[in-house]
């Protein structure tokens, strides 16, 4: 009976970990979703592209530079911006950079 607890217990620290790991380098979901919010506005404000023609694909995680990169698309006039989004503690502004040239005709 011991044997089962202690094998359960290794089990559960293992996946813990699996997921952990997972997350440091792939990313978070909170955070994606976080990047995708932040992309819009940013797009929002910048360029003065209503939110509603605003689309964006799913954001990847670099873990060499600990950046989001997402492509947000113009549906109205097919343009794509390419951003880079660090996410910041809480109470940190998040640090997006775009490339020059942005935005691009597709």
């Amino acid at each position: 009976m011991i044997k089962r607890i202690l094998w359960f217990i290794v089990t559960i620290g293992f996946v813990i970990l699996f997921v952990a790991g997972c997350s440091e380098f792939f990313g978070t979901i909170p955070d994606r979703v976080k990047v995708r919010q932040q992309a819009i506005a940013y797009i929002h404000n910048k360029y003065n592209v209503p939110i509603e023609q605003i689309k964006t694909d799913i954001p990847s995680y670099r873990y060499g530079t600990l950046r989001y990169v997402i492509h947000v698309f113009d549906t109205e006039s097919e343009d794509v911006y390419f951003l880079s989004v660090r996410i910041r503690p809480k109470n940190h502004v998040e640090d997006i950079e775009e490339p020059k040239g942005n935005p691009i005709k597709e």
